[in-house]
């Protein structure tokens, strides 16, 4: 039988395994987990005076890490400077990934509900939402309306790294979903690329084998393709 945090009405009971992303004009929503493997409390709720979930400030402290990264990718888009590996070249791979515009952990607009323990105590699991403003809403709009290809990507980390491992597997997600699309297209491996992917869909991630496994779907904004040159 699943566990709930006291004093808090858990509306939708959805395992962090399935699909929890849902998007309006006005809000984005989706649930995010992390392993209880410390100490924590909701988030912007003082449980401390409860000793039954005192223990979970470290997996809301983790989630804490992540929301403002995932955000990101939603409202603003990641852009990226990739570069191929080549041997014939001697070239190695280069992937620099980073957040057009940054979220605060603060920002008022973020709000937590539906806490939720699995039955086996070892994870922890809430549904984050985030009102936009009119000028989110006006991008969200603007970006729907034009023709961006849709790509996908799978992406690993070792689940050792924490958060951060969450975030390589994103990355490494994003990386693989623009290799696999332009290695689709472009019959020579290019120099360099560079652009925008945006977030579409839910942060379906999960662990296996000791990894972290991202599973993402973007909208990609073709930026720069420099080709080498032959003579």
């Amino acid at each position: 039988m699943e566990k709930r945090i006291p004093l808090i009405l858990i509306l939708v009971v959805i395992m962090f395994s399935l699909p929890a992303q849902t998007q309006t004009q006005n809000q984005i929503r989706f649930k995010l987990w992390y392993s209880m493997d410390s100490t924590l409390a909701l988030p912007d709720q003082d449980f401390d005076s409860q000793p039954e979930i005192s223990g979970y400030k470290y997996s809301i402290k983790a989630i804490h890490q992540i929301v403002p990264f995932i955000l990101e990718g939603y409202l603003y888009g990641w852009k990226f400077d990739y570069t191929p590996s080549d041997k014939t070249r001697n070239v190695t791979e280069f992937f620099d990934f980073s957040s057009v515009q940054s979220v605060v952990i603060t920002d008022s607009h973020i709000a937590y509900d539906s806490p939720l323990i699995t039955d086996t105590g070892t994870v922890f699991s809430c549904w984050i939402t985030y009102s936009l403003l009119k000028y989110q809403i006006d991008l969200q709009q603007y970006r729907n309306s034009i023709n961006f290809p849709k790509i996908s990507g799978i992406g690993r980390a070792p689940i050792q790294d924490d958060t951060d491992g969450i975030i390589k597997a994103f990355t490494n997600a994003a990386k693989n979903a623009i290799r696999d699309y332009y290695s689709s297209i472009i019959k020579n491996k290019p120099k360099e690329i560079t652009g925008t992917v945006y977030l579409t869909s839910e942060p379906r991630y999960y662990v296996d084998a000791g990894k972290y496994v991202a599973t993402l779907d973007f909208y990609l904004e073709k930026d720069t393709i420099q080709l080498y040159h032959y003579y």
